[in-house]
């Protein structure tokens, strides 16, 4: 029997000066049947030692040798005794009713292999503006279709997802290794195998423009395509694959030829990038921060592909 409801899992890599914003926003929760466990991954900062000193009563400060965040979560996982994991970069933050209102999602929708909350994300400059009070006055859940909703937006990340313990080790837990996108591939395994609930209030804060954040190396390296897209196309092939794991995966690939087309382009121009710095600072910007690029790539492939979707039935209906 697990001997706390949630188990909250901090993978830690030299993050000594927002680590306390994370620790802070946990010991602010009202739902207290929660045990913390912050796993540093070979930091090489002191934050171990930030750490050290907000730790509280129960809560554990494992170490190990630098392997990946995955390896670190897993870590975690693994020496986790909760019914439900929660996962919290150590630059990030919850709302303080984020536990409470995931309880309520959790006893609304029993049985989900995943629950997930709304996030809002913000710059270091944010640190102290009012967390979306507004939103929590009231519960609201659904049951979400993620392939179909991530079209548009991410419905859920990291920070604001929650797990069931024995459903995150029957599936062997963030694969080891992948450098970007290991908590969407997560997701995606789940959502191809259980139901998901979201619900649409914010509560969690995911900070951009931090050094040495993911999301920072993520936009200088500028990977290729997305880490999740071998399992797209390995779980599309299943029997049981439903129709919007094969149109999402459809989708993924004319966004990865956009994103290809987009690399070159850049690379062609940086000439004038160079001359014009501004222009360079506003497409960087516009591919990386604004949500509103991938609506703007994907909703006219989505039509297009509705469009050829309909026009093959009426055929078929008319002529065969």
């Amino acid at each position: 029997m697990p001997l706390v409801y949630f188990s909250v899992i901090i993978p830690l890599y030299n993050k000594a000066m927002h680590v306390h914003r994370a620790l802070r926003s946990v010991a602010a929760q009202v739902f207290r049947d929660y045990e913390v466990i912050i796993v540093d991954d070979g930091s090489s900062d002191g934050s171990a030692e930030v750490v050290e000193k907000l730790l509280q009563p129960g809560w554990q400060l494992l170490r190990q040798e630098n392997r990946g965040v995955s390896a670190a979560r897993n870590r975690g996982a693994e020496a986790s005794q909760g019914e439900y994991l929660c996962f919290l970069d150590a630059d990030d933050e919850w709302h303080p009713r984020y536990l409470s209102c995931m309880h309520d999602l959790i006893n609304a929708f029993p049985g989900c292999g995943m629950y997930g909350a709304n996030y809002a994300q913000a710059t270091p400059e944010q640190e102290n503006d009012d967390f979306a009070a507004s939103v929590i006055s009231c519960f609201r859940g659904r049951r979400c279709q993620l392939f179909r909703d991530w079209l548009i937006r991410n419905p859920m990340n990291s920070d604001s997802v929650i797990i069931p313990n024995a459903v995150f080790r029957s599936l062997g837990g963030f694969q080891v290794g992948q450098k970007y996108y290991e908590d969407a591939t997560l997701m995606f395994k789940i959502a191809a195998e259980y139901p998901v609930t979201v619900t649409d209030q914010v509560l969690t804060r995911y900070y951009v423009g931090l050094e040495e954040s993911a999301n920072a190396r993520m936009q200088q390296e500028r990977p290729l395509y997305p880490g999740y897209l071998p399992f797209l196309l390995e779980a599309r092939k299943r029997p049981r694959a439903g129709f919007w794991l094969r149109f999402f995966t459809m989708v993924e690939l004319f966004v990865l030829f956009g994103g290809h087309v987009y690399l070159r382009q850049y690379e062609r121009n940086l000439s004038l990038f160079d001359e014009f710095p501004e222009l360079a600072s506003s497409w960087h910007r516009a591919i990386y921060y604004e949500p509103r690029w991938r609506w703007l790539v994907r909703v006219p492939i989505v039509g297009v592909l509705k469009a050829r979707g309909l026009l093959l039935r009426l055929f078929r209906r008319w002529y065969v």
